[in-house]
């Protein structure tokens, strides 16, 4: 699993890659078990309620399952959510991320049910916040499927990653040495030869 500081792996979304909005603004990416998990479908609400307040921090939301692209779509429109949602029924990106099967009694009662219905594979609970450089900022992987950060947590995230850029940018400019200004001209007009 990547860690805090690590370099986010990248992968395709609806979009684009990852990394080609990564480079617009930071990326809020979280992976969720399905459109069939009722506690995921609370995060995905709280996500789009506080929407606006992402949007003004220039961050982007990207949301992965191992739905197929149907139902990712189709869950999508349902819930009217403004923000991607990525279908990763081959598990690259869960994979990448560490986003695998939980070890909690929940995960594993789930697990032994939902074969039962045509439901395998799903994701573990995982949020991670990637910078304008493509490095992980922020990472928590759920211990169980209630254990996901609210979305004021996140925007709480974002502030700080802001205000920790802007001082980045201007201790570099600080350390910048200043170009010379134009040469001074002589009274009188253009600068002249003192030579006679």
């Amino acid at each position: 699993m990547p860690v805090v500081g690590h370099r986010a792996p990248d992968f395709d979304t609806p979009e684009g890659p990852l990394r080609s909005l990564w480079r617009r603004g930071p990326v809020v990416l979280f992976f969720y078990r399905g459109a069939w998990c009722p506690l995921c479908t609370l995060q995905m609400s709280d996500l789009r309620l506080h929407y606006r307040e992402f949007e003004k921090l220039g961050a982007r939301i990207v949301a992965v399952s191992t739905d197929p692209p149907g139902v990712a779509r189709a869950y999508k429109a349902m819930m009217r959510l403004p923000f991607t949602v990525v279908s990763d029924p081959g598990r690259e990106a869960i994979e990448a991320y560490g986003a695998t099967e939980g070890t909690n009694i929940i995960d594993r009662i789930d697990r032994a049910i939902h074969p039962a219905v045509g439901i395998r594979d799903y994701a573990q609970t995982a949020t991670f916040v990637v910078d304008t450089r493509g490095a992980i900022r922020y990472a928590r992987v759920g211990a169980d499927p209630f254990d996901r950060p609210a979305a004021t947590q996140l925007l709480n995230v974002l502030r700080g990653l802001g205000q920790a850029e802007k001082r980045a940018r201007s201790s570099s400019a600080a350390g910048r040495p200043r170009r010379p200004g134009p040469a001074k001209r002589a009274r009188g007009g253009s600068p002249r030869s003192s030579r006679r």
